[in-house]
C-alpha cells in the first residue's frame, strides 16, 4: 500500500506508465500523511454559511411554511401564524391589532364545509382563515362567535407575547411564502414589505426576511428572495427537497435549539377516521384534490 501511495504521488510507475490501483480503478491520492510535504486534505470542506440565525418564524401564507421552517430549525416552538391562511396585508394587521381584536365576535365569520373543503372561520379584520384551531373532535361550527373568541384570545395573546419576547435578542429569520391567488404585487408589495419590516424591527433585535415565490422586488439589506421548487415529493406541506435546496443555495443555518420537531400538534387538529372504510374514502378524495391541484398548476 505504501508503494502504491508513493507511486500515485509521482503519477508514474516503474514502467513510466500511469500509476494504477488494483481492480482497474485509477485514482490519484495526494500524500496528505507525509511529514514535511505541502500536503492537501483530499476532501472538500463544507462551505461557510452566509447567514446564521437564532430562530426561524413563519409569516404564512399557509401551514407549509411553519412545517418546513420547524423541520429545518429542529424546533417545536409555536408562533401565531403557524397554522393560519394569512394574506401578507393580514400579517401587519395582526401585529398591530392583537388577539382580542382579531377574534372579536363581530369580526368572525364561520365558513361551513363547502365542496369537500374542511370547515373554517374567517376574521374580517385580518383576512385570515382558520381551520386548525380546535381539536378534531370538536365541531366549532356549533360554537357561537363569542365562544370562539373566548377560547382563542388567551392562546394567541400568549403566542404574540412569545413572539415579541423571543425576538428581542439574536437574529430572527422571518419566512413568508406567496399565496398566488390573493397576494400583493408591484407597488403595493414594495410598500407592504417596508411596512412589515418596520413593524418587525419594532420588537425584533435583528429581523431578516426570506421571501419565497414572489415576483422580483427591490433589493434590501435584510431581504433574501428565493423560489421553492416542487419536486415529486411535494404534498400539502411542501417539497422537502425543494426547501432543503433553498437553504443550501443561500447557505442559511439556524442554531440548534436542542429540540426535535414533532408534527403531533398539527395532526391533532384533524378528526381520526371512524373506520378503515372512511380512511380509504378520505384517501381517495385527498388524492383527487392533489391531482386536480397539480393540473391547475400546470395549466397556469
Amino acid at each position: 500500500m505504501a508503494d502504491i501511495l508513493n507511486r500515485s504521488e509521482t503519477g508514474l510507475s516503474e514502467n513510466l506508465g500511469p500509476a494504477r490501483l488494483p481492480c482497474r480503478i485509477q485514482l490519484r491520492i495526494p500524500c496528505f500523511c507525509a511529514v514535511g510535504t505541502n500536503a492537501m486534505w483530499p476532501f472538500a470542506r463544507r462551505a461557510e454559511p452566509d447567514l446564521v440565525v437564532d430562530r426561524m418564524i413563519s409569516l404564512g401564507a399557509l401551514c407549509e411554511v411553519a412545517y418546513q421552517v420547524r423541520r429545518l430549525a429542529r424546533s417545536e416552538r409555536a408562533y401565531p401564524f403557524d397554522w393560519w391562511d394569512t394574506p401578507l396585508s393580514g400579517v401587519l394587521k395582526v401585529l398591530q391589532s392583537g388577539a382580542s381584536e382579531i377574534f372579536a365576535a363581530h369580526h368572525i365569520v364561520k365558513l361551513p364545509d363547502v365542496s369537500g373543503r374542511r370547515p373554517a372561520f374567517y376574521s374580517r379584520l385580518t383576512g385570515t382563515a382558520h381551520q386548525h384551531e380546535f381539536h378534531g373532535g370538536e365541531n366549532f361550527l356549533d360554537f357561537d362567535e363569542t365562544e370562539i373568541g373566548r377560547r382563542l384570545t388567551p392562546k394567541y395573546e400568549a403566542l404574540l407575547a412569545r413572539l415579541v419576547s423571543d425576538c428581542a435578542s439574536g437574529t430572527t429569520l422571518f419566512v413568508r411564502q406567496r399565496r398566488p391567488d390573493y397576494d400583493l404585487e408591484g407597488v403595493a408589495l414594495e410598500a407592504a414589505l417596508d411596512e412589515l419590516h418596520a413593524a418587525l424591527a419594532g420588537f425584533s433585535a435583528d429581523p431578516r426576511l426570506l421571501l419565497l415565490d414572489y415576483p422580483p422586488v427591490a433589493s434590501r439589506p435584510w431581504l433574501i428572495e428565493a423560489r421553492v421548487s416542487r419536486y415529486r415529493d411535494w404534498n400539502d406541506l411542501g417539497s422537502r427537497r425543494g426547501w432543503n435546496e433553498v437553504f443550501r443555495r443561500h447557505r442559511i443555518v439556524c442554531r440548534s435549539s436542542g429540540e426535535r420537531f414533532g408534527v403531533d400538534d398539527f395532526k391533532e387538529s384533524f378528526p381520526a377516521p371512524a373506520s378503515l372504510g372512511e380512511r380509504f374514502r378520505r384517501g381517495v378524495r385527498r388524492h383527487k384534490e392533489l391531482r386536480d391541484r397539480r393540473r391547475l398548476t400546470v395549466m397556469r
